[in-house]
C-alpha cells in the first residue's frame, strides 16, 4: 500500500514539473531579476528566468533599428578583426564568460557559491546594471581559480578582517604558493586533490604527505574563514588550522590530530549548511 502511495505521488510530482510555466510568471519573475538581481527560490522558475537571460527573444528589425545594426555590423567586424590575429597567436587555455558563469554558479550551484553569486547580482542590480542585458559582464571572464561570485564579492581577500587578519594574509600567501606549485598540463590534474578534500571535509581524512595534504588543509582553512565572514564561524575551529599551520614540526602531530578530531565531528560543514 505505501509503494503504491508513493509510486502515486512520485507520477504526481512528475507531472506538475511537466507544467509549463506561465508567460505571466515568468515575465514577472524575468523583470523583477532585471530590476533587483534576485532570482526566485523555485529551481525550476530560476532556470527558465536564466535561460531567458541568456537567450533573449529575437525582437523584429525595424528602420528605428539602423543604428543598432550598424553598432552590431561593427561589433562582428571587429570580432573577426581579433579572430584573425588569434589565429596567428599561440593556442591559449580556454575561459570561461563572467555572465555565464555567474548565472549558471547562482542556479546550479549549492552553498556558500550559489550564495556568493545570487549576492553579487543583487549588488550589480542595486549599482544600476541591468543584469540581463546581453552586454552584462561583457568582455569579462570567470574567476581563473574558485567560484565567479566569491571572486566578485573579493574572496580570498574579504577574510582578511580582526581577529583573522594576520592568519587570513597567511593563508591567502600559501593558496598562492600552492597555485603555482599544480601542474594543470594534465587534464585529470584536480582528480586526486578533489579526493583529498572531499576525505578532509566530510571525514577528517587526510593524506600522508605531499601537495594534495596541503591543498585539502588549505581548502578547509579557507572554508572555515568564510563561514566566520558569514557570522557562522567556529573560534576553535579556526585555532585548530591556525595551530598546524604554524606549529613546530615536534607539535606538528598533534596539532594535526585535534585539527582532524574537529572535522571529523562535522563542526565545519555544520557552520556551511
Amino acid at each position: 500500500m505505501a509503494k503504491q502511495l508513493k509510486s502515486r505521488l512520485d507520477r504526481v510530482a512528475r507531472a506538475v514539473d511537466e507544467v509549463p510555466i506561465h508567460k505571466d510568471v515568468l515575465d514577472g519573475a524575468f523583470e523583477h531579476f532585471r530590476a533587483t538581481g534576485e532570482l526566485p527560490e523555485a529551481d525550476r522558475l530560476a532556470e527558465a528566468v536564466v535561460r531567458r537571460t541568456l537567450n533573449p527573444p529575437l525582437q523584429p528589425f525595424g528602420p528605428q533599428d539602423a543604428d543598432g545594426f550598424k553598432r552590431g555590423l561593427d561589433r562582428l567586424l571587429a570580432l573577426a578583426d581579433e579572430l584573425e590575429a588569434a589565429a596567428a597567436a599561440p593556442p591559449a587555455p580556454p575561459r570561461r564568460p563572467a555572465r555565464k558563469q555567474l548565472l549558471s554558479e547562482a542556479i546550479h550551484s549549492d552553498g556558500i557559491v550559489r550564495q556568493a553569486a545570487r549576492w553579487a547580482l543583487r549588488l550589480f542590480a542595486v549599482a544600476g546594471v541591468d543584469v540581463a542585458d546581453p552586454d552584462f559582464l561583457d568582455g569579462e571572464y570567470a574567476a581563473e581559480y574558485g567560484p565567479t561570485g566569491l571572486a566578485m564579492l573579493g574572496y580570498p581577500e574579504c577574510l582578511a578582517r580582526p581577529p583573522y587578519t594576520r592568519q587570513a594574509r597567511r593563508l591567502i600567501a600559501r593558496l598562492e604558493v600552492v597555485r603555482c606549485r599544480i601542474d594543470r598540463s594534465d587534464p585529470d590534474w584536480f582528480d586526486a586533490f578533489g579526493e583529498a578534500i572531499l576525505a578532509f571535509r566530510s571525514r577528517g581524512e587526510l593524506p600522508d604527505a605531499g601537495l594534495a595534504r596541503e591543498v585539502a588543509l588549505v581548502d578547509g582553512e579557507l572554508l572555515a574563514l568564510m563561514a566566520f565572514f558569514l557570522g557562522k564561524g567556529d573560534a576553535e575551529l579556526i585555532g585548530a588550522f591556525d595551530a598546524v599551520a604554524r606549529a613546530r614540526r615536534s607539535e606538528r602531530a598533534a596539532a594535526t590530530a585535534r585539527l582532524c578530531e574537529l572535522m571529523r565531528g562535522g563542526w565545519l560543514l555544520a557552520q556551511l549548511s
